[in-house]
């Protein structure tokens, strides 16, 4: 059984419905993650998909969302990070789907994206 990883490196543009050059730009990225482990989740897209509670029910009821498999990281964080070296990537997400600017939304990075790590990132796990 493989270690648990504190982070991630984005090895190739992570599935979505973000135009390309945005998912692109994660490429290179070192991200820390909310858990130490992959995760299987009902997913919605980050334009199409639900922004409420409620949403997320009826999505749910209507078959509307979609399993995903990936590591799981705090959004807000990651465009954070992603601005550092890519402002115009975390502007689209800021103008485009600000509800992940927001400190309590998360980002699934499907598996084939990333390379997990067990090193810490900057003197800590979580970044």
């Amino acid at each position: 059984m493989a270690p648990p990883a504190f982070k991630i490196r984005i090895i190739r543009p992570p599935a979505g419905e973000a135009p390309l050059w945005v998912r692109e730009a994660w490429v290179g990225l070192e991200l820390p993650l909310a858990h130490l482990e992959p995760v299987t989740v009902d997913t919605g897209g980050v334009l199409s998909g639900p922004t409420s509670r409620t949403g997320w029910w009826w999505a749910r009821l209507l078959g509307r969302l979609h399993k995903t498999t990936g590591y799981c990281v705090n959004s807000a964080r990651a465009i954070e990070i992603l601005g550092r070296s890519r402002p115009e990537a975390a502007n689209w997400w800021v103008t485009n789907a600000p509800r992940f600017t927001h400190p309590d939304e998360g980002f699934i990075f499907d598996i084939p994206a990333c390379e997990p790590s067990p090193e810490p990132i900057a003197n800590s796990p979580w970044g």
